[in-house]
Formats: C-alpha cells, sequence, structure tokens
C-alpha cells in the first residue's frame, strides 16, 4: 500500500508564530521515510498505481502553491531524486491576491493572539463564535499545537466564512496590522507561473487545489464548477499539459459532497486527494476521489515550529 504524506510550509527557522515544519525536520523526515517506510514512489510508479497494478512505498504532496515549494522544497527532491505533486491554487497567480486562509496565517504569524482575538471579536457577528465550537467544526485542528485563540479565529475565517463579510474584515485586519501590501504579500507568498514550470519541467506533478482555496461543501454548484474549472484551465495554460489530479482545500469528509465528485468526474480530473490517516490501498484508487493522505506531524520530525509559541 501507499502512504501519502501532506505537507504545506516548509522554511528555515524564523521568528514568528506560523506553522510551519523546518528544512532540517523535512530532510530527516524524508530520511526517516527511507530508513523506516521503504522507497519513494515514483512518477512512473503512481501512474501505475492508478491504472490498477498494487504499489507499495511514499508519496510526497506540497499543497497551497506556496513560495517555500520553489525555494525549499524542490531543490531537496531534485539532489535526492524524489518524486513529488504539488498541489497549487491560481487565483493568486490570475489577481496577485493573496487567499484568506492565507492571510488569516500571515496574520496570526505576528504574534499579536490577543490584539487579533480582540479585532474580530468586534468585526464578527457574536452568534458564530458559539458555532465554531459545534458538531465536526469543533474538533477541526485538534492536532494542531496552537493556541485557542488563533483556532478560534481560523475556523470562523476558512468554515464559516460565507456567513459574514470575509474580504472586508480580513482587509482592515491587513491595513491595521501589516506593514506590507496585499500585492507585494502575494509576490513573496505563493509560486509564480515560471517556477511552476520549473517546477514540472524538474519531473513533478502538478495537480489542482481550486482557484481560491474556499471550502467546496459550502458552495453551490456553479461556484465549485467554477473553482475546478478555473484552477485547471490555468494550470493547463501555464504548463502545456494536461492536469488531471485534484487536492480538496482542508480536506475531510465535511469539506466535499458528492456534488463536488460529480464535477470533478465531468472535467476529466483522474483522482483527488482527501486527508485522513490510511494508507491508499487499491480499493481507495477504484473509488478514486476520496484518496487519504496523512499529516506529516504525524511521523517523526513532522512536528510544526512556532518559535513564539
Amino acid at each position: 500500500m501507499i502512504t501519502s504524506v501532506m505537507y504545506h510550509y516548509i522554511r528555515p527557522i524564523e521568528d514568528s508564530e506560523l506553522r510551519y515544519l523546518a528544512v532540517d525536520d523535512f530532510k530527516s523526515q524524508l530520511n526517516w521515510f527511507e530508513d523506516s517506510l521503504g522507497k519513494f514512489l515514483t512518477e512512473a510508479d503512481w501512474e501505475e498505481a492508478k491504472a490498477g497494478k498494487p504499489q507499495s512505498g511514499i508519496l510526497l504532496t506540497f499543497d497551497d502553491g506556496l513560495k517555500d515549494h520553489f525555494d525549499y522544497v524542490l531543490p531537496i527532491l531534485v539532489e535526492r531524486g524524489i518524486f513529488g505533486i504539488f498541489f497549487v491554487n491560481t487565483a493568486p497567480i490570475e489577481s496577485n491576491c493573496v487567499l484568506p486562509v492565507h492571510l488569516t496565517h500571515k496574520l496570526l504569524s505576528l504574534g499579536k493572539s490577543s490584539e487579533m482575538l480582540e479585532f474580530f471579536q468586534n468585526k464578527v457577528p457574536k452568534t458564530l463564535w458559539r458555532k465554531q465550537d459545534q458538531g465536526i467544526l469543533g474538533k477541526r485542528y485538534k492536532k494542531q499545537l496552537e493556541l485557542n485563540s488563533n483556532i478560534a479565529i481560523k475556523k470562523i475565517v476558512n468554515y464559516l466564512f460565507s456567513e459574514f463579510d470575509l474580504s472586508e474584515i480580513l482587509e482592515s485586519a491587513a491595513q491595521k496590522f501589516l506593514t506590507i501590501s496585499l500585492n507585494e504579500l502575494s509576490s513573496k507568498w505563493y509560486l509564480s507561473e515560471q517556477e511552476i514550470r520549473e517546477i514540472d519541467n524538474m519531473g513533478m506533478k502538478i495537480g489542482s487545489h481550486t482557484s481560491t482555496h474556499r471550502l467546496l461543501s459550502k458552495l453551490n454548484r456553479s461556484e465549485i464548477y467554477t473553482e475546478l474549472y478555473e484552477s485547471k484551465v490555468t494550470l493547463e495554460r501555464i504548463v502545456g499539459k494536461t492536469v488531471n489530479e485534484f487536492c480538496y482545500p482542508y480536506g475531510g469528509r465535511d469539506s466535499y459532497n458528492e456534488e463536488v465528485i460529480e464535477i470533478l468526474t465531468d472535467l476529466k480530473y483522474s483522482v483527488a486527494h482527501d486527508v485522513y490517516s490510511s494508507k491508499i490501498s487499491k480499493i481507495n484508487l477504484v473509488n478514486r476521489f476520496k484518496l487519504p493522505r496523512f499529516d506529516c506531524n504525524e511521523f517523526p520530525f513532522g512536528k510544526a515550529h512556532s518559535l513564539k509559541t
């Protein structure tokens, strides 16, 4: 069976509250995988697995189209001859914007947790603060070593965004707390078109992670189609080849529904990657739109850094 592993931020140690994996820990984790779990899958191995031929090994995946992946991850993978799949959000490429999920990360990295919490509590309807502790949402981020105030803000922004004017609040927060423009932040935070092409040219695979990283289960059919179609078309234009792998923003069974799977099928995506702790078996590849992945923090050397917390 295949052990698929998910990564986000990977960078040298910095003095911030951003949740990230240190580069040296990433290298150590790769060593541990090789020593403990066997070989890393090649692209040919992965394509054979999707075609129904059983495979065993480790598959590395990287979400959100972050500049970290070009600056720090790609050189390590190329040096070691390791294949990886990079799932990219495309709205920042098209409009030089900062997506709400990442703007929230940036704001929470500043080490002003109490100020940030007060700001959001004054801006967001009070009824939503009760919702973030209810049902499935109450269990979100349980595996993260994170301040409770930060978790509360992330739940509001990432899962309850449809119930208030999110863009206005985040733009106001950016003006109050950041010393960098959003356009400049976007250029420093995300992969450029040229960097995406170079990742593809170095033997990696580019996949779609939607256009704007919104929770698909909260969107109507037209919005879902736009997220899945526009990201696919943009990436295919950039790399000059078919893009047919997809990764659900946030992951978990509450992040998508059967309507999303129908549209993925209509748009000729071959597989979709979820997030739940299980190995990919042959039956997963038959169903193909609910592939499990482990978070890197479930393995040795995978815990996120955050110096100020």
